[in-house]
């Protein structure tokens, strides 16, 4: 649930880290990995993807 609220933030031009951070993550680590886990890629990878019209959640 807070990957998925993190990772709609990201879609709307939130910076990766603030978006950790506002759903409740203190590690930027953990949240990259616990992302790439779930969605298969890095949230900077996401956010690429979902700016060039690849939308995948």
């Amino acid at each position: 649930m807070r990957l998925n609220s993190a990772a709609m933030k990201i879609a709307g031009g939130t910076p990766v880290i603030e978006a950790a951070l506002n759903v409740g993550y203190v590690s930027p680590f953990q949240f990259s990995r616990e992302f790439k886990r779930l969605y298969g890629q890095s949230p900077k990878q996401w956010r690429d993807r979902q700016q060039h019209g690849q939308f995948v959640v």
